[in-house]
């Protein structure tokens, strides 16, 4: 019987209270600066009152800049100067972009488009899923962190990946196709069963044996896209299980997750599935340029409300009906800095509204701004100057009032009063349709 995504409607009093510990921290990249530069964003830290660290979700050619040869030489100084100041880590796997030299061996590791042509490399999410070369790579990091933390107690945790399934995953290389058609064979056991279920006499699509189907694109049988997105769905999910079975191998007891993105509106993942192996649900709250309409084809730009980002967390929360995780937090602009002002005060509103829904951790992103890269234009805690302005002072009182709060009250998880049911098939036929739309 599948699972309903329990959200809830939220009052005074109807909250219980749990035991645990409440995290607030930011996203730290150690690999950008020099070790001495380290200690002294660890003082920074435990200054504006925060006590966890996220790291490496980028990392791969720092942690192993030649096929083989890994250096966490770096990783490890970071974390245990991190300790030293009272703050703990929650380490990634960087499997979200992969270094140049895993491009240049395989060339067939990037995903290809509809149209036949590989992507190009220079981005992140550009490595096709299925590809065995990636997946092994994807898997030996995987294991060579946990091997190297398992027993480390500053450690809370691993985050898989960089908000898996989004930034268009689909592929359509050959490999895809192969196992497409095999998640066909298992589904419809008969050609015939398919051909029902597709419609195929239509337009004369009608299939004489699974080896004939083809890799649906946008526009193409509705029947064949919505299962196409399934499969991807469940590619997804596989993909997340083996790396977190490789960590669990090493490290049965270390709490494995991953940062669902789209502010946990996402439409290319079943998160009822993700539920299941995951052992807490996360989502990166970006209340500003991230909403439900946005994903769903509104791309007109929404102002911030509250009720939305509250959507947002009860879906999340309802998976699992446990405390919540939030790896990146929004506290300023973004990339389009003309759309998403953040007006002064609204970071620490949204992280009280967070502890309220019953979030356990919570990491600004980032902690500095970065000089370069496709993310530069991201706000920081600090700028990339390293000087502390009103960002930095809001978000240590923000820090401290939500500790402050949780020593007082602990976990607030609140009480479910309605049901919503979130349907994955409805949301990819939505998708379905919504691009057979003439224009």
């Amino acid at each position: 019987m599948k699972k309903l995504l329990i959200s809830s409607l939220v009052f005074l009093g109807c909250f219980i209270s749990v035991r645990g510990q409440v995290y607030i921290g930011s996203a730290y990249y150690p690999e950008h600066v020099d070790s001495k530069q380290v200690e002294k964003d660890a003082c920074l830290m435990k200054e504006a009152c925060f006590n966890v660290a996220r790291m490496g979700d980028f990392a791969w050619h720092s942690m192993e800049p030649e096929d083989g040869k890994f250096t966490f030489e770096w990783l490890d100084h970071a974390v245990q100067i991190l300790s030293q100041y009272g703050i703990q880590s929650l380490l990634c796997t960087p499997t979200a972009a992969i270094p140049k030299w895993m491009h240049d061996a395989h060339s067939e590791i990037m995903i290809m488009g509809a149209d036949g042509k590989r992507k190009p490399y220079g981005r992140r999410r550009h490595a096709c899923l299925n590809n065995e070369d990636y997946r092994q790579y994807s898997l030996r990091i995987a294991h060579k962190l946990a091997e190297r933390y398992k027993n480390n107690k500053s450690i809370i945790g691993f985050q898989i990946d960089n908000e898996l399934a989004t930034e268009e995953p689909y592929c359509y290389c050959p490999e895809c196709l192969k196992k497409f058609q095999t998640w066909l064979k298992q589904k419809y056991h008969t050609i015939g069963n398919l051909n029902r279920a597709w419609g195929t006499i239509f337009w004369s699509e009608t299939l004489n044996n699974f080896k004939q189907a083809w890799l649906p694109r946008k526009m193409d049988n509705p029947s064949a896209y919505l299962d196409y997105q399934q499969f991807y769905s469940d590619i997804a999910l596989d993909f997340f299980r083996m790396q977190r079975e490789a960590i669990k191998a090493v490290a049965p007891n270390m709490k494995v997750t991953t940062n669902i993105g789209g502010s946990g509106f996402v439409t290319t993942m079943d998160l009822y599935k993700l539920s299941d192996t995951s052992d807490v649900l996360s989502f990166d709250n970006y209340p500003v340029n991230v909403t439900l309409e946005h994903l769903y084809g509104n791309d007109t730009g929404h102002p911030f409300d509250p009720a939305m980002t509250s959507f947002a967390m009860q879906i999340i929360r309802g998976g699992k009906s446990r405390p919540i995780w939030v790896p990146e937090a929004q506290i300023g602009r973004t990339a389009l800095t003309q759309k998403e002002i953040v007006k002064e005060g609204y970071p620490r509103l949204w992280n009280h509204q967070q502890l309220a829904y019953g979030c356990r951790l919570s990491v600004f992103f980032p902690f500095r701004s970065f000089e370069s890269g496709h993310e530069h234009l991201m706000a920081g805690v600090i700028e990339s100057d390293n000087v502390k302005r009103s960002k930095f002072r809001e978000l240590q009182q923000t820090a401290q009032e939500l500790q402050e709060i949780y020593i007082q009250t602990g976990e607030m998880l609140p009480v479910a009063k309605a049901a919503v049911i979130r349907d994955f098939q409805v949301d990819w036929l939505l998708r379905t349709v919504i691009h057979f739309a003439p224009t």
